[in-house]
């Protein structure tokens, strides 16, 4: 016997899902733009803040990326226990008010302090918003809706320098942080009316502190060791500060696994893990991400410092990577829901591989605009196609009750693969001359390519089942 559907309650749930998707993608917008349009603001910084140091201007950038990769896991735990609703809301009001604070910034020790608000804001809101639409969307219709949250993931994060370099030429350093104060504010006005708050264990105390303690300490001094100035004494990546880095934070990262085995109350369940798709997905997403953001960064940078062309032409020139990188994922997220992600990870990794072979050989000393565009249009193609086929993979078989937890994974996954390739491209462009540093990056680029298509084989062939709550 079918029961039959009151079409004003599907209208209504229809609209609620639809606000609850604005909101993930409004606050996915934020993060995805301070991971990467902060590159494009150090000459205007430098202008505004003469007598700033290199070390000042680094850590402006850098300060994001540690303070939120350290505090995703804790962020994403606290949401499953004390509410996810309530988390990003929290959340959001950070992530504003660090805005602000970096806008009105008299000096660059302020912009710091901003930046680091902003991180505990997308920290707060970026895993609590993810599990809020997994939970929130019918199993029919959630590929869908991870589909669209990944491709706005992707193109904000890809969109940074063109945005920014725009920006900053039009209005100063400052309209960096003032772009994302209205989103901020739609999702502080709005959420408490549109969001409803999710089911909360009170039974289960809150997680291990030492474990919370641990995971920070080990994620903030592993990603210090990768985004500190290779070329400062000590920090090539062979340097004795940058492997003290990486020893210290595998010992303590080590310390914390072992802990999570043995407590009754873990912060992390590892089982978690046991998942194929949850432990290739992150293992592709993390390589992937490595290749994308290195090619990226070289990509405009060898513009800028090579070619001379201005901040402003070298976004406008390389929009097409975040504007072809949105359709296609957009097209391609419903059918590799569908049809299975692994296809789509394979076309993917192979198109990203000939858009390297293409930008090596026709990108050189010479200023051209057809190479940036074909190459932009190339690269956001394929990509379009590796990035939501992967991040779907991660976050379809995650449990109900870890929702946010297996988001702050895939979160950090993200940033990591970030961190890691622009430091990369950093160093290459800044260590080499002509197109010694492109091509280097190039490199990176297809050797993780090359490692996503290779992860593609162990990911599942069918489409991705949901566990979703009833």
């Amino acid at each position: 016997m079918q029961t039959a559907v009151d079409p004003v309650t599907h209208a209504a749930s229809a609209q609620r899902t639809g606000w609850v998707l604005a909101m993930v993608i409004g606050t996915t917008v934020l993060t995805g733009l301070s991971m990467s349009i902060m590159v494009v603001t150090f000459p205007a910084i430098r202008a505004d803040f003469p007598d700033a140091t290199p070390a000042q201007l680094s850590w402006i950038n850098n300060l994001f990326t540690i303070v939120s990769a350290a505090t995703l896991i804790p962020c994403g735990v606290l949401a499953d226990r004390v509410g996810r609703k309530r988390m990003l809301l929290v959340g959001a009001a950070l992530f504003t008010a660090g805005s602000v604070i970096g806008a009105l910034a008299p000096s660059p020790e302020w912009i710091m302090v901003g930046r680091t608000v902003q991180a505990l804001g997308a920290a707060s809101f970026g895993p609590a918003g993810t599990a809020l639409l997994i939970s929130s969307f019918p199993p029919a219709r959630l590929p869908t809706a991870i589909g669209i949250w990944a491709v706005t993931s992707g193109v904000s994060s890809a969109a940074g320098p063109s945005v920014g370099g725009i920006l900053v030429d039009w209005g100063g350093w400052q309209w960096a942080f003032w772009l994302s104060v209205p989103i901020g504010l739609f999702a502080v006005v709005f959420g408490p009316f549109v969001l409803r708050e999710s089911e909360r264990d009170r039974s289960r105390r809150l997680p291990d502190l030492l474990g919370m303690v641990l995971v920070m300490a080990a994620t903030s001094v592993i990603t210090l060791g990768v985004v500190q100035r290779k070329t400062a004494p000590g920090w090539g990546w062979l340097g004795a500060r940058t492997l003290l880095c990486f020893t210290a934070g595998g010992v303590v990262l080590a310390w914390f696994i072992l802990r999570c085995k043995r407590r009754p109350n873990p912060l992390l369940r590892l089982d978690l893990f046991r998942s194929n798709d949850v432990r290739f997905g992150a293992l592709g997403l993390l390589a992937s991400g490595v290749a994308f953001y290195a090619l990226n960064w070289a990509f405009v940078q060898h513009t800028v410092n090579q070619w001379g062309w201005t901040i402003s032409k070298a976004g406008a020139a390389t929009c097409p990577v975040a504007f072809v990188s949105g359709i296609s994922a957009i097209i391609s997220s419903r059918a590799a829901n569908r049809y299975g992600q692994r296809r789509f990870i394979l076309a993917g990794s192979l198109g990203v591989l000939g858009s390297c072979a293409y930008l090596w050989f026709a990108m050189g000393d010479t200023p051209s605009l057809w190479p940036v565009l074909v190459g932009g249009t190339l690269l956001g193609l394929f990509s379009g196609l590796v990035f939501p086929a992967y991040i779907s993979t991660t976050l379809l078989g995650v449990p109900s009750d870890q929702y946010s937890v297996g988001s702050s994974i895939n979160f950090m996954t993200q940033r990591t693969s970030a961190t890691l390739g622009t430091a990369l491209a950093i160093t290459f462009i800044a260590s080499t001359s002509g197109t010694g540093g492109l091509h280097k990056s190039i490199l990176v680029c297809a050797v993780g390519s090359a490692v996503g298509f290779g992860l593609g084989f162990l990911v599942r062939r069918t489409g991705a089942s949901v566990n979703h709550p009833c």
